[in-house]
């Protein structure tokens, strides 16, 4: 093993290169003890590029199981917030009027209860369309990227740096608060406008 990059500046005379002789000392232990480092074996592959048009269903077609698991926990999550007046009617109907008070301490129990389900299942759904929007939208920066690598130079040289900038940050993010909020928020207003005619149709044919 030839001199440190220390040892070579103190040889050539170079200002504040030399150091104690006890931290030299060190220094040469320590690389003494450093075990050899072969050069690791990676194969490299080319990936196949695929030349089908880029939409929105090809995007999304993959992950269509996770999109329906997210899709369940937002039915979950809108049927149980909602379950309160369905419970109310049997508290007055079977309970009160029918002065039946283990109807009516169940329906209060069950009222509870719905409330922690649907804070759990609302904990979930957060959580998985979280982590899916995040997965999404990583594939989907890979994917630009690797469009980008594909370009030519004259490519880069009639388009502008700023907006190729912004097709990697700004578009992205964008797309990232559909996914994870504005997706996710369209189906919870769209459960709950369906589970409220529901309940009005069953509390009041």
């Amino acid at each position: 093993m030839g001199p440190t990059s220390v040892q070579a500046n103190a040889e050539a005379g170079l200002p504040f290169a030399q150091l104690p002789e006890g931290f030299l000392e060190q220094i040469d232990e320590v690389l003494e003890r450093e075990p050899n480092h072969p050069e690791p074996d990676v194969t490299f592959s080319h990936s196949a590029w695929d030349r089908r048009p880029f939409t929105l269903r090809s995007f999304l077609g993959p992950h269509a199981p996770w999109l329906l698991m997210a899709l369940l926990l937002v039915v979950v999550e809108t049927g149980l917030q909602h379950l309160g007046p369905l419970l109310t009617q049997v508290a007055i109907d079977h309970g009160v009027m029918a002065a039946n008070t283990g109807v009516l301490v169940a329906a209060c129990l069950g009222y509870v209860g719905s409330i922690g389900l649907a804070s759990g299942a609302s904990f979930l759904r957060v959580r998985f369309t979280g982590r899916l929007g995040e997965r999404l939208v990583y594939e989907l920066r890979v994917r630009v990227f690797s469009h980008f690598q594909r370009q030519s130079l004259d490519f880069f040289t009639e388009e502008k740096a700023g907006v190729l900038m912004t097709r990697m940050t700004s578009d992205i993010e964008a797309l990232t608060v559909l996914f994870q909020e504005g997706l996710v928020n369209f189906a919870v207003q769209a459960m709950t406008l369906v589970v409220i005619t529901v309940y009005l149709l069953v509390l009041n044919p």
